[in-house]
């Protein structure tokens, strides 16, 4: 099992990502990221603004079926992958992974990133504005 959180913190976004496969371990890993939150809480009094950005990995293409439609039947169909956010400075800020029909979601501090999960895929550019929730899906083609 693995859980994955973002947070934003003046110093900038924190990923904090946990694999358990134990409960005793998994109630360690919790107290272990609970610390390093604190730890980088000191960085700044005040905490960034932040918003959300959610999306999903759909392929497109592929050998069609029998009506003429793509492998699953519709014009794009769920995909798979790992999707990574960028942002201006092309530094990785997040990273998750995602099963097929899984769709994503980071917690970001304000401002303008790109989302991308391989090089038949589209990169998605998204702009993070406090309390808001924006849309960055990312369309692979196939063969």
């Amino acid at each position: 099992m693995r859980a994955t959180a973002m947070f934003a913190s003046r110093c900038g976004p924190i990923l904090i990502s946990v694999r358990c496969t134990r409960s005793r371990r998994l109630s360690a890993s919790i107290g272990t990221a609970v610390v390093a939150m604190l730890l980088l809480g000191s960085c700044g009094s005040a905490t960034a603004p932040t918003g959300m950005i959610t999306g999903g990995i759909y392929l497109s293409g592929g050998p069609a079926n029998r009506s003429g439609g793509s492998a699953c039947g519709r014009t794009r169909c769920p995909g798979s992958g790992t999707v990574t956010v960028r942002d201006s400075a092309v530094r990785v800020v997040a990273r998750a992974r995602l099963r097929s029909r899984q769709r994503f979601r980071f917690v970001l501090a304000v401002g303008t990133y790109k989302v991308s999960s391989g090089p038949a895929c589209t990169i998605a550019k998204s702009t993070v504005r406090a309390g808001k929730t924006s849309g960055a899906n990312i369309l692979c083609n196939i063969k």
